[in-house]
């Protein structure tokens, strides 16, 4: 091999290993953030390629919107919960009501 062909390979070498790094291995939906190796992802993203992380610098999700929206949904729950009940009983009374108003009413004829 010819030393100008290895230098080329090399330089050629350089240039997509340093294009494969500048891209991010996810581009958040709403803001275009490009995340990498190492990068909190706070909003949901496309990965475009695979991230090749040295030991420990993985992509970090942070998951605190999860975490309060699970607890909304289980304190709504809880409060769908009781009002269902008071219907309920609501609608039990109002039953109650009625037929004891209809029992008064044929008992008057």
């Amino acid at each position: 091999m010819k030393r100008g062909h290895v230098v080329g390979s090399a330089v050629l070498l350089l240039v997509l290993l340093s294009a494969a790094n500048a891209s991010a291995g996810c581009i958040g939906s709403a803001t275009e953030t490009d995340y990498g190796c190492g990068d909190t992802v706070i909003e949901s993203c496309i990965f475009n390629c695979d991230l090749n992380c040295m030991s420990g610098h993985g992509l970090v999700i942070a998951f605190t919107s999860t975490v309060v929206g699970l607890l909304i949904g289980t304190v709504s729950l809880a409060v769908a919960s009781i009002r269902q009940r008071w219907y309920s009983q609501d609608l039990n009374d109002m039953e109650y009501m009625a037929e004891l108003l209809i029992a008064k009413e044929e008992a008057d004829k």
